[in-house]
């Protein structure tokens, strides 16, 4: 299986404390089941942050073995609302839809990455770049996020303080433990404009959080933000998750 941050034990405690997990008897394999109770009715639900769960172990699985597991979820979970990973293929499977991830092959050199590239992609890249914006690491967690609820607060339904606490401290921890950084885009004044958050696993770059004000917007601040991660990727054999 690809290597996700969201199944590491130590993100799991953060997005959805109180987690339960299916794990077969040699733990070759394991389902984490972030569960919450309302009304005393206990359900499973999907927790912020986490874009992807289901089933992981070091092969690939099977469909028999996919089948078995959400087969073997307590009965006691009366709801069941949850994304499988990359990995959990089913065919046909009753109240299933398949979603869309968007993810690049950074092990080619950073010129053979570029040139799939769409137009579009490098005309903004280089635009955001006449604009003068230079890219730089980001230390002040707090600042960051008070960044991204400031300028996605129409985009994210049900904001609240718990999720500002949340993303902090997912950030924190996973730039102590050397997978989490920060990167700003600013403008030649100095103004930050852009902001993403990056986790590094064995086999990833995974884009997880970012936002654009106006300015970063006008100038496709993003474009170069991700750019930049991208040209670090390069050579390297990653994929990097646009989440």
């Amino acid at each position: 299986s690809p290597s996700l941050p969201y199944a590491f034990s130590w993100y799991l405690d953060i997005v959805c404390p109180g987690w339960n997990a299916l794990i077969d008897g040699n733990y070759n394999a394991v389902m984490p089941l972030p569960v919450k109770k309302k009304w005393m009715i206990m359900y499973i639900y999907k927790p912020y942050y986490a874009q992807q769960l289901g089933i992981f172990c070091p092969e690939l699985p099977n469909k028999s073995l996919i089948r078995d597991f959400i087969s073997k979820i307590p009965k006691k979970y009366k709801y069941i609302n949850t994304n499988l990973n990359e990995t959990n293929l089913l065919d046909n499977f009753e109240g299933m839809k398949v979603n869309v991830n968007h993810i690049i092959n950074t092990s080619f050199d950073y010129k053979e990455i570029c040139k799939n590239y769409s137009r579009n992609c490098r005309r903004n890249i280089k635009k955001a770049t006449e604009q003068g914006l230079i890219i730089h690491h980001l230390t002040d967690i707090r600042g960051f996020v008070r960044f991204v609820y400031e300028n996605l607060e129409k985009q994210i339904d049900a904001l609240d303080k718990q999720q500002c606490i949340m993303l902090e401290k997912l950030i924190e921890t996973s730039t102590n433990r050397g997978l989490g950084q920060i990167y700003g885009a600013f403008l030649p004044e100095n103004e930050l404009c852009a902001a993403g958050f990056f986790i590094e696993t064995r086999d990833r770059c995974v884009f997880s959080v970012c936002a654009s004000n106006k300015k970063g917007k006008e100038t496709n601040a993003m474009y170069m933000l991700v750019n930049s991660q991208i040209e670090k990727s390069a050579g390297i054999k990653k994929w990097f998750d646009f989440s």
